[in-house]
């Protein structure tokens, strides 16, 4: 997504920031390569987002708001995120219809038996499933930003629900 915004917005500075120091070089270097200088990655916990210099007129996040403390997201995101500024996350949901869910906990069934025989993806196999089907990140979400003075201008389940985007203004 990094790299598809700094080809797009040219005139931007663009900084991608991931937890995993591995996923920061790889993009590196898919950056130098397609020779993009208006974007820069970080590696950090998204939490540290505070710590960034500088506002943002945009913020994205994928997958995220799951495993952190959506609390200290919204609160972060109102010291870096200029007025009439847009945030866009998206994470994964349980769908609610029940063919939906019956077709998810097939998909799931299979994909956790092939991310376990990857040594790197076996404890997240292990892990995301039971995450997904517990989280209440959507309404915590909504909650967190409306109260730190966002306005929801979406909340949108993705096909086949098995993910959510929230858009928010400043």
């Amino acid at each position: 997504m990094t790299l598809g915004l700094a080809k797009r917005f040219p005139r931007s500075e663009i900084v991608g920031i991931d937890l995993t120091p591995e996923n920061v070089e790889y993009a590196r270097a898919r950056a130098l390569r397609a020779g993009h200088d208006n974007v820069r990655f970080c590696c950090m916990p998204i939490e540290e987002l505070g710590e960034l210099p500088g506002t943002f007129d945009l913020v994205t996040g994928s997958f995220i708001p799951k495993l952190i403390d959506v609390q200290v997201l919204a609160q972060d995101l109102v010291a870096k995120v200029n007025p009439g500024g847009v945030i866009v996350i998206q994470d994964f949901t349980l769908p609610e219809n029940r063919f939906l869910l019956r077709g998810f906990n097939w998909y799931w069934c299979i994909s956790s038996r092939l991310l376990s025989r990857s040594s790197t993806w076996k404890p997240s196999a292990d892990y995301l499933g039971m995450i997904i089907r517990q989280t209440t990140w959507v309404t915590d979400l909504v909650r967190a930003l409306t109260v730190n003075g966002f306005t929801i201008t979406c909340r949108e389940s993705q096909p086949l629900q098995i993910a959510t985007v929230i858009c928010a203004e400043k």
